[in-house]
């Protein structure tokens, strides 16, 4: 092994990188695979399951950027995906034994007219073979044990919703929604709206946050960038990642004190802040300190990293 090789397994890496998940595997597979990438005690995470059957981003936290799942959580995500009318099927997808068919086949015209009920905020009903937790136990799991599930619906907010095309049979959708939206539901949803019935053929996750198709990676080409020594390069810092999230620049003294868990007073902030509003303080090394509420003008740790 080169001298560079051994150097780069001791280097710590901290951000995310913009993973692209292939039909199949889980995104616990995935991050099995990520995780051979690095050194062995490095922290792997992902920000939002995908299912296995679901292609497309499944961002994956690297060290001190798990500490930043929750919020990358919260960001907007974009999927496309594609309704197959006529049938309702167990799983709300391929998968699944079909439980009701139909003859009626909706024109483009009738699909506009109902999109208007799936915009906004909506209570949606997860699908049974789904990841949602009942006492303790995944109710996809419960289903294939053969024992009754009963989920309650979930508050999400898909904030728009369109067609990008549209066959007697099937309907090509792009959809910005919320964490906690099933494209499934919206699919059997749709689909029992329009008395046809319907299930997700196809689903793509298109754009979590900033993080877009362009810039996602497979892992057989993160393995080649490993191999080169280059992987470090592909991944992204936390602050570009957490865009939304607005930054605010500390001085080395209040650098010390946020992380020993102190408060700090930030008067340089020219922000109108209201209270508990998020915020992101760099050093002026330009690397993540810490998470901070911000009360007022008075920034509070909220999660504090350590970066190198």
């Amino acid at each position: 092994m080169l001298l560079s090789d051994s150097i780069s397994k001791l280097i710590p890496y901290d951000g995310w990188l913009v993973l692209y998940k292939p039909i199949g595997p889980t995104s616990f597979d995935m991050v099995k695979q990520v995780r051979r990438l690095f050194p062995r005690k490095t922290k792997i995470g992902h920000g939002g399951t995908l299912d296995p059957l679901a292609e497309g981003i499944l961002p994956i936290a690297i060290g001190e950027a798990t500490k930043t799942v929750d919020y990358l959580m919260d960001e907007k995500k974009e999927y496309i995906f594609e309704v197959c009318w006529g049938e309702q099927r167990e799983t709300d997808d391929l998968e699944g034994e079909v439980l009701h068919r139909s003859s009626n086949r909706p024109t483009q015209k009738d699909i506009e007219e109902i999109l208007p009920r799936f915009i906004g905020p909506l209570d949606q009903l997860p699908p049974l073979y789904s990841a949602k937790k009942i006492e303790g136990k995944r109710a996809c799991d419960l289903m294939r044990e053969g024992k009754g599930v009963v989920l309650k619906p979930s508050s999400i907010t898909v904030f728009s919703l369109e067609i990008l095309s549209h066959t007697p049979d099937k309907t090509l959708f792009k959809a910005l929604c919320s964490k906690g939206t099933y494209i499934r539901s919206l699919a059997r949803d749709m689909g029992q709206i329009l008395d046809c019935y319907g299930y997700a053929v196809s689903i793509k996750r298109s754009q979590v946050g900033a993080m877009s198709l362009e810039n996602a990676l497979s892992l057989e080409k993160l393995a080649v960038l490993e191999k080169d020594g280059i992987l470090g390069e592909m991944i992204r810092p936390i602050q570009a990642v957490l865009a939304d999230i607005p930054a605010v620049l500390v001085t080395p003294d209040q650098e010390k004190k946020l992380r020993y868990g102190q408060a700090v007073v930030y008067l340089q902030h020219d922000l109108i802040l209201t209270d508990q509003i998020c915020a992101l303080c760099i050093n002026d090394q330009n690397k993540v300190v810490a998470i901070v509420d911000v009360d007022g003008r008075s920034l509070r740790p909220k999660r504090v990293f350590n970066i190198k």
